[in-house]
């Protein structure tokens, strides 16, 4: 179902048809790729450069409107095409305004999740336990614009959907942008990491931004925090707060944790509940994950009996210590690529370290970015944390930093320094013969993804 257009204008107080008539019905878009046939495209100050090819392949998907700023230039035979075309001040503040109009007259569930790479875990688990309870949800793609994010929000305001979206900041301010633009329902912060330091300068400001996703939050929201980080937690909110973690002093808590062959097994308490839970992994990291799941689905009241069932089936998450055999049986490759900062990392390789397996363990490693000055660092950092690791005998870095982890690492380890991913494959031919399983652990951003889909397919 879609808004109609005399909504839409009566909230862009600002805006005039220049070109032709606007059709009844509003559908919103910003991304060129996921345009489509009827779209209203809302074009951006961003796309002032390249607009005349913009306008040339939204005039081919015969988009109904397209909404121009006062500076807009206008492609000289663009009356020869039945498009209609909407001029405006700003079109980001026409976009803010409206999304913000939209948030506060159909106050659908927006979750908005920030913090460490466990985000993405929270949010996958999320919407599965969402549809186990009967409920429709949707997870907005990772990296979105807070614009693709506000299309989203608008597209579905008129259905009953919960949408969910990882809020990332890449610069200082952003996250305040984010939360008052989007005005979420509800906001986790499930950690702070070191990556982005180089952007924030320190896990202060580092904790600073994240925080700032509860900016739009009145007396009456609730905020979820990981209480474990005492940036998170020793600080004063203007509104209530739900603490998940570790530690004693969190109303939503794991104890007692038990990492045995392909499980983890520990105690959940819910306030003043507890129940044994087994998760079908050996990477801690999804506790914290399950654990901000849990929270989040306390303040959504979805009861215990559908929450503690759910979380004993297999928690398959995408790019999360994911396991695939590989096409003619040559070993096992553990795709880990959902984030490369020093806290992931090392419990990445502990989980391996903890994976019951008789074949040789081979670690393919790319670089921890984000670090700044400290990247060296935290890279000799991790070929200390290779002695806690003993059945890893192999270690292949990719990029810039692979020599600093070698020049820490224990002796005994094989080590491989490449600096890019299609290196990595002539080496690991040499090891097919023995079925090893693959810790492949780096970013999208260094070709990782190909070197999964590599692996996967040949």
């Amino acid at each position: 179902m879609q808004f109609q257009n005399q909504y839409v204008l009566s909230i862009i107080k600002d805006a005039s048809v220049i070109q032709g008539h606007l059709p009844k019905t509003f559908l919103a878009s910003v991304n060129i790729q996921s345009t489509k046939e009827g779209d209203w495209f809302f074009m951006l100050e961003d796309f002032s450069v390249d607009h005349q090819n913009i306008f040339k392949e939204l005039l081919s998907k015969k988009v109904a409107v397209i909404v121009v700023g006062k500076t807009t230039e206008l492609p000289k035979n663009i009356a020869q095409y039945n498009v209609c075309i909407l001029n405006v001040e700003h079109v980001k503040t026409a976009l803010k305004v409206l999304t913000q109009r939209v948030r506060n007259d159909y106050p659908n569930t927006v979750i908005a999740i920030a913090g460490t790479s466990v985000s993405q875990s929270i949010a996958i688990l999320l919407k599965n336990l969402l549809h186990s309870a009967g409920k429709k949800a949707i997870i907005i793609q990772k990296n979105a614009s807070v614009f693709e994010i506000s299309c989203i929000i608008i597209n579905y305001a008129l259905e009953d959907v919960t949408i969910i979206f990882e809020a990332h900041a890449s610069k200082i301010g952003e996250m305040k942008i984010i939360a008052q633009i989007t005005l979420p329902s509800l906001a986790v912060i499930n950690g702070i990491s070191h990556q982005d330091i180089d952007t924030f300068g320190s896990l202060v400001d580092i904790a600073l931004e994240q925080r700032s996703i509860f900016s739009s939050f009145s007396e009456h929201h609730i905020g979820i925090i990981n209480g474990d980080h005492p940036q998170l937690s020793s600080v004063s909110y203007p509104h209530p707060i739900m603490k998940f973690g570790f530690k004693m002093t969190n109303q939503i808590q794991a104890r007692k944790i038990k990492i045995q062959d392909t499980t983890i097994s520990f105690v959940l308490k819910i306030y003043k509940q507890k129940y044994y839970v087994t998760l079908l992994t050996t990477n801690s990291d999804i506790i914290l994950g399950v654990l901000g799941v849990v929270a989040t689905a306390k303040l959504l009241e979805i009861s215990d009996e559908k929450i503690v069932p759910f979380l004993q089936t297999p928690l398959e998450i995408h790019q999360c210590f994911e396991q695939k055999i590989l096409p003619a049986n040559r070993g096992t490759i553990i795709n880990d690529t959902h984030s490369t900062d020093p806290e992931s990392m090392k419990v990445s390789l502990l989980a391996f370290q903890n994976l019951k397996n008789s074949k040789k363990k081979i670690v393919v490693m790319g670089d921890m970015i984000g670090l700044g000055m400290s990247s060296a660092f935290w890279h000799r950092q991790v070929g200390r944390f290779l002695r806690k690791t003993p059945t890893i005998s192999t270690i292949i870095t990719v990029g810039m930093y692979g020599a600093y982890v070698k020049k820490t690492a224990p002796r005994n380890i094989e080590f491989i320094v490449t600096k890019e991913w299609h290196e990595v494959l002539g080496y690991l031919k040499i090891y097919f013969m023995e079925q090893p399983v693959i810790l492949i652990k780096g970013s999208s951003d260094q070709g990782f993804h190909n070197l999964v889909t590599h692996l996967s397919q040949t």
